[in-house]
Protein backbone atom coordinates (compact mmCIF):
# COMPACT_ATOMS: atom_id res chain seq x y z
CA UNK A 1 0.00 0.00 0.00
CA UNK A 2 1.33 3.59 -0.94
CA UNK A 3 2.49 5.64 1.73
CA UNK A 4 1.34 9.53 2.05
CA UNK A 5 4.67 10.53 0.91
CA UNK A 6 4.12 8.24 -2.80
CA UNK A 7 0.75 9.71 -3.52
CA UNK A 8 2.11 13.19 -3.28
CA UNK A 9 5.57 12.52 -5.42
CA UNK A 10 2.75 10.79 -7.99
CA UNK A 11 0.02 13.63 -7.65
CA UNK A 12 3.19 15.69 -7.67
CA UNK A 13 4.82 13.90 -11.07
CA UNK A 14 0.58 14.42 -12.38
CA UNK A 15 1.26 18.08 -12.69
CA UNK A 16 4.36 18.61 -13.97
CA UNK A 17 3.47 15.95 -16.80
CA UNK A 18 0.23 17.94 -17.69
CA UNK A 19 2.33 21.14 -18.04
CA UNK A 20 4.73 19.23 -20.05
CA UNK A 21 2.40 18.07 -22.69
CA UNK A 22 0.60 21.54 -22.51
CA UNK A 23 4.05 23.45 -23.41
CA UNK A 24 4.73 20.76 -25.98
CA UNK A 25 1.44 21.24 -27.90
CA UNK A 26 2.04 25.04 -27.69
CA UNK A 27 5.48 24.84 -28.79
CA UNK A 28 4.51 22.70 -31.45
CA UNK A 29 1.69 25.34 -32.56
CA UNK A 30 4.51 27.79 -32.59
CA UNK A 31 6.89 26.14 -34.89
CA UNK A 32 3.93 25.31 -36.96
CA UNK A 33 2.78 28.96 -37.35
CA UNK A 34 6.59 29.97 -37.82
CA UNK A 35 7.08 27.67 -40.40
CA UNK A 36 4.07 28.36 -42.41
CA UNK A 37 4.42 31.84 -42.30
CA UNK A 38 8.18 31.56 -43.71
CA UNK A 39 7.43 29.33 -46.59
CA UNK A 40 4.54 31.67 -47.81
CA UNK A 41 6.84 34.98 -47.41
CA UNK A 42 9.37 33.06 -49.58
CA UNK A 43 6.89 31.97 -52.16
CA UNK A 44 5.66 35.54 -52.37
CA UNK A 45 8.83 37.34 -52.18
CA UNK A 46 9.70 35.34 -55.27
CA UNK A 47 7.09 35.57 -57.06
CA UNK A 48 7.07 39.22 -56.45
CA UNK A 49 10.76 39.65 -57.74
CA UNK A 50 9.58 37.05 -60.88
CA UNK A 51 7.20 39.39 -61.86
CA UNK A 52 9.23 42.23 -61.41
CA UNK A 53 11.53 40.60 -64.30
CA UNK A 54 8.97 40.23 -66.39
CA UNK A 55 7.53 44.30 -66.27
CA UNK A 56 9.32 46.31 -69.37
CA UNK A 57 10.12 49.35 -67.31
CA UNK A 58 8.71 51.75 -70.30
CA UNK A 59 5.46 50.49 -70.17
CA UNK A 60 5.67 51.31 -66.35
CA UNK A 61 6.85 54.90 -67.63
CA UNK A 62 4.44 55.57 -70.31
CA UNK A 63 1.41 54.06 -68.19
CA UNK A 64 2.06 56.56 -65.53
CA UNK A 65 1.51 59.19 -68.61
CA UNK A 66 -1.56 58.37 -69.34
CA UNK A 67 -0.63 55.63 -72.51
CA UNK A 68 -3.83 53.09 -72.61
CA UNK A 69 -1.64 50.44 -74.30
CA UNK A 70 1.11 50.45 -71.78
CA UNK A 71 -1.21 50.35 -69.39
CA UNK A 72 -3.04 47.46 -71.20
CA UNK A 73 0.34 45.72 -71.30
CA UNK A 74 0.87 46.15 -67.46
CA UNK A 75 -2.44 44.93 -66.56
CA UNK A 76 -1.65 41.42 -68.80
CA UNK A 77 1.36 40.52 -67.39
CA UNK A 78 -0.27 41.57 -64.16
CA UNK A 79 -3.61 39.36 -64.22
CA UNK A 80 -1.60 36.54 -65.45
CA UNK A 81 0.65 36.55 -62.55
CA UNK A 82 -2.42 36.86 -60.57
CA UNK A 83 -3.94 33.73 -62.12
CA UNK A 84 -0.88 31.35 -62.31
CA UNK A 85 -0.19 32.18 -57.97
CA UNK A 86 -3.89 32.52 -57.34
CA UNK A 87 -2.76 35.55 -55.64
CA UNK A 88 -5.79 38.33 -54.08
CA UNK A 89 -3.99 41.25 -55.95
CA UNK A 90 -1.20 41.87 -58.16
CA UNK A 91 -0.65 45.98 -58.66
CA UNK A 92 1.92 48.73 -59.43
CA UNK A 93 2.77 51.31 -57.08
CA UNK A 94 3.98 54.69 -57.85
CA UNK A 95 6.27 56.98 -54.78
CA UNK A 96 3.24 58.52 -53.99
CA UNK A 97 1.07 55.22 -53.56
CA UNK A 98 -0.82 55.67 -56.00
CA UNK A 99 -1.92 53.00 -58.51
CA UNK A 100 -0.46 52.38 -61.63
CA UNK A 101 -1.74 49.70 -62.42
CA UNK A 102 -3.79 46.94 -60.50
CA UNK A 103 -6.03 43.75 -61.00
CA UNK A 104 -8.29 44.98 -58.63
CA UNK A 105 -12.00 46.27 -60.82
CA UNK A 106 -13.21 48.79 -57.95
CA UNK A 107 -10.42 50.57 -56.90
CA UNK A 108 -9.26 54.30 -55.07
CA UNK A 109 -6.71 55.72 -56.90
CA UNK A 110 -4.26 55.41 -53.93
CA UNK A 111 -3.31 51.98 -52.39
CA UNK A 112 -5.95 51.84 -49.72
CA UNK A 113 -3.15 50.27 -47.71
CA UNK A 114 -0.73 52.31 -47.79
CA UNK A 115 -0.60 53.53 -44.40
CA UNK A 116 -0.49 49.92 -42.99
CA UNK A 117 2.50 48.87 -45.68
CA UNK A 118 4.25 52.19 -46.27
CA UNK A 119 7.15 51.28 -44.19
CA UNK A 120 7.63 48.14 -46.83
CA UNK A 121 6.95 50.02 -49.77
CA UNK A 122 9.02 52.70 -48.95
CA UNK A 123 12.06 49.91 -47.89
CA UNK A 124 11.32 48.71 -52.11
CA UNK A 125 11.32 52.18 -53.31
CA UNK A 126 14.86 53.63 -51.61
CA UNK A 127 16.45 50.06 -50.76
CA UNK A 128 20.07 49.41 -51.99
CA UNK A 129 19.80 46.35 -52.49
CA UNK A 130 16.75 46.53 -54.86
CA UNK A 131 15.30 43.28 -52.77
CA UNK A 132 12.07 42.16 -52.46
CA UNK A 133 10.39 42.91 -48.77
CA UNK A 134 7.99 40.97 -47.54
CA UNK A 135 5.02 41.89 -44.77
CA UNK A 136 4.34 40.83 -41.72
CA UNK A 137 0.76 39.02 -42.28
CA UNK A 138 -2.54 41.22 -41.14
CA UNK A 139 -5.99 41.72 -40.71
CA UNK A 140 -8.30 43.27 -43.17
CA UNK A 141 -12.41 42.70 -43.10
CA UNK A 142 -12.64 39.18 -42.23
CA UNK A 143 -9.24 37.80 -44.09
CA UNK A 144 -5.96 37.70 -43.15
CA UNK A 145 -3.07 38.84 -46.00
CA UNK A 146 0.35 39.10 -46.87
CA UNK A 147 2.02 41.25 -48.99
CA UNK A 148 5.25 41.25 -51.06
CA UNK A 149 7.01 44.39 -52.50
CA UNK A 150 9.58 44.75 -55.17
CA UNK A 151 11.29 47.44 -56.95
CA UNK A 152 10.49 48.18 -60.64
CA UNK A 153 14.30 49.28 -61.96
CA UNK A 154 15.03 50.56 -65.11
CA UNK A 155 18.43 50.09 -67.06
CA UNK A 156 20.41 52.78 -65.34
CA UNK A 157 19.42 51.88 -61.98
CA UNK A 158 16.75 53.61 -61.38
CA UNK A 159 13.33 52.71 -59.21
CA UNK A 160 10.69 53.53 -61.53
CA UNK A 161 7.99 51.62 -59.01
CA UNK A 162 7.13 49.10 -56.96
CA UNK A 163 5.27 46.03 -57.85
CA UNK A 164 2.95 44.25 -55.38
CA UNK A 165 1.57 41.18 -55.28
CA UNK A 166 -0.71 40.06 -52.08
CA UNK A 167 -2.35 36.88 -51.38
CA UNK A 168 -4.83 35.54 -48.86
CA UNK A 169 -3.56 33.71 -45.73
CA UNK A 170 -5.40 30.22 -46.62
CA UNK A 171 -3.67 28.62 -43.65
CA UNK A 172 -4.87 31.06 -41.32
CA UNK A 173 -8.29 29.39 -40.19
CA UNK A 174 -6.67 26.06 -40.11
CA UNK A 175 -4.12 27.37 -37.31
CA UNK A 176 -7.27 28.78 -35.70
CA UNK A 177 -9.01 25.92 -35.52
CA UNK A 178 -5.67 24.16 -34.15
CA UNK A 179 -5.53 26.94 -31.76
CA UNK A 180 -8.81 26.35 -30.86
CA UNK A 181 -8.37 22.90 -30.57
CA UNK A 182 -5.34 22.95 -28.21
CA UNK A 183 -6.97 25.48 -25.64
CA UNK A 184 -10.00 23.01 -25.56
CA UNK A 185 -7.25 20.14 -25.00
CA UNK A 186 -5.34 22.48 -22.42
CA UNK A 187 -8.58 23.01 -20.25
CA UNK A 188 -9.37 19.97 -20.07
CA UNK A 189 -5.80 17.97 -19.25
CA UNK A 190 -5.53 21.15 -16.49
CA UNK A 191 -8.66 20.16 -15.20
CA UNK A 192 -7.87 16.52 -15.16
CA UNK A 193 -4.80 17.59 -13.27
CA UNK A 194 -6.66 19.54 -10.91
CA UNK A 195 -8.95 16.58 -10.24
CA UNK A 196 -6.19 14.09 -10.07
CA UNK A 197 -4.30 16.42 -7.47
CA UNK A 198 -7.18 16.49 -5.36
CA UNK A 199 -7.91 13.07 -5.20
CA UNK A 200 -4.56 12.62 -4.20
CA UNK A 201 -4.46 14.92 -1.87
CA UNK A 202 -7.87 13.14 -0.31
CA UNK A 203 -5.76 9.86 -0.38
CA UNK A 204 -2.77 11.54 1.73
CA UNK A 205 -5.39 12.98 3.82
CA UNK A 206 -7.06 9.71 4.49
CA UNK A 207 -3.57 7.99 5.24
CA UNK A 208 -2.58 10.97 8.06
CA UNK A 209 -5.23 10.23 9.89
CA UNK A 210 -5.38 6.31 9.98
CA UNK A 211 -1.69 6.69 10.05
CA UNK A 212 -2.47 9.48 13.27
CA UNK A 213 -4.95 6.71 14.46
CA UNK A 214 -2.52 4.03 14.86
CA UNK A 215 -0.11 5.56 16.31
CA UNK A 216 -2.69 6.55 19.05
CA UNK A 217 -3.23 3.26 19.43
Amino acid sequence: MFSARRYLLLGFFTVVLVVLVNLAWWEYYGRTEKLLDTQLSRRLSAVAAAAALSVDPDDVTMSGLGDLDAYSKLIRVLARVQESDSLSEVFILAADYSYIATTLTERDSVYFLSQLNATYIDSALFGLNHQPVTTASYRTGPITLKSAFAPLVDSTGLVLAVLGVEADVDYFDALSTLRRNLRVASFFSIAGGLVSGLIFLGIQAKLNRAEQHASMN
